[in-house]
């Protein structure tokens, strides 16, 4: 009885502040200032401190303080030989306030498999909204250019925030949404999953992100195959075909057949703007690179990288491997660190996988595979996709011991 109440208590509710700070996570939404990208990290800060002030102790851990070592020391020594310092100090601040808000909020918060499903549909509620306002905005009723901005022909994207990155995000919520439509029935709210669904899918389309579309694909298929019941496949097929069927719908009615053709001639377009290059490279829209360029560079500054976030300047080329650019930006250092803050989710949701299913171990996953064709990806929100598996996991090792304990009780009395 005593462990049963123990659990209840371990499993608490998000006061004002914490539901803010997941809701703003998906809603990255600014009036043309960087003060969007901060908004989460600024709350997040205020959580962390209040914590510190009751507990006078700071939620951080020594894997947290090894890869912010690192990856100042690394930072550090680039400063040494960077022409762009602003640039570079920039980027390391939204890098290590990864470090030093989110890392212990996640440990304040998600003491449970509850708690990370409160907290991703907060974060499901604001990408949602989000991606009505882009559905407002397109109508031409409500005119909000000041925070969405047109970016490399006509593709959404917001202040601070590329097209590529901006699917992520409305794909991290498109799949929780997909995962509540196969999970829940009517009564619990599916038709408002069914719809957060179509918002976030028009939204992402908006974006012309093939890598986000392709990751979404993934996913969906396979949170289908690993949530769906063998007995009630075909039922839920069922229901994720009239869901397709309704945005297909939806698109011909609100933009016409023109749109459909209008983003796959944009998707055309980004390919032929490529087209005299090799024909591998210009499929992945420059991602596919020489290596050896990069590879000399490193080895001549494996100390002194060049600043982090600022191999563009000195290649005149944004790269698209953080594992590299980490080496090249940072040295040898800041690679480590870097390594080590994707290594550790990436065995531990392997890890997990093999015990049993998870929908976030899933997008922690997918996000972090698709992060490894992104440049410098230091974004809050990826990082609350990718980290999120890794916390609330000891009140359900807890209650898997009790259920083990009272099946040997059972035993014992027979």
């Amino acid at each position: 009885m005593t462990l049963k109440i123990n659990i209840k208590q371990g499993i608490k509710g998000f006061g004002i502040i914490q539901s803010l700070f997941f809701f703003l996570l998906g809603f990255p939404l600014s009036n043309g200032s960087s003060i969007a990208l901060y908004s989460s990290i600024i709350v997040g800060a205020i959580l962390c401190f209040m914590h510190f002030i009751s507990n006078k102790k700071y939620p951080i851990d020594n894997f947290v303080l090894v890869v912010l070592g690192t990856f100042v020391m690394g930072e550090l020594l680039a400063l040494v030989k960077c022409s762009n310092v602003a640039t570079s100090l920039s980027a390391s601040a939204h890098k290590i306030a990864i470090l030093l808000v989110l890392y212990p909020v996640l440990n304040i918060c998600i003491k449970s498999n509850e708690n990370k499903h409160r907290a991703m549909q907060l974060f499901l509620y604001g990408a949602t909204l989000l991606s009505i306002i882009v559905l407002i905005n397109n109508t031409g009723i409500i005119s909000i250019k000041a925070v969405l901005s047109e970016f490399a022909t006509h593709r959404l994207a917001f202040y601070g925030i590329g097209p590529n990155v901006a699917a992520r995000l409305f794909c991290i919520a498109a799949l929780y949404s997909f995962y509540k439509i196969i999970t829940t029935n009517f009564s619990n709210g599916k038709f408002l999953y069914v719809l957060c669904f179509i918002s976030l899918l028009y939204a992402m389309l908006l974006t012309v992100s093939v890598s986000g579309l392709v990751l979404l694909v993934i996913g969906v298929i396979w949170i289908y195959s690993q949530f769906c019941k063998a007995e009630s496949r075909i039922g839920k097929l069922s229901v994720v075909l009239a869901i397709l069927l309704l945005f297909i719908v939806f698109i011909i009615v609100y933009n016409n057949v023109s749109y459909i053709k209008q983003q796959v001639d944009l998707i055309i377009y980004r390919q032929s703007l490529h087209a005299e290059g090799d024909d591998l490279n210009y499929l992945f829209h420059g991602r596919m690179i020489d290596v050896s360029e990069y590879l000399g560079y490193a080895i001549n500054n494996f100390i002194f990288g060049c600043g982090y976030g600022c191999s563009s300047t000195v290649f005149d080329k944004t790269l698209h491997l953080p594992i590299l650019a980490a080496l090249i930006e940072t040295g040898i250092l800041g690679m480590v660190s870097i390594v080590i803050m994707y290594g550790k989710p990436f065995f531990n949701n392997i890890r997990m996988l093999r015990k049993r299913k998870d929908v976030f171990v899933i997008i922690s996953l997918l996000i972090i595979l698709g992060d490894m064709i992104q440049p410098n990806p230091n974004y809050i929100f990826t990082w609350f996709a990718i980290l999120l598996p890794m916390f609330g996991n000891e009140m359900e090792a807890i209650e898997e011991k009790n259920v083990s304990y009272s099946i040997n009780e059972l035993r014992g009395l027979r």
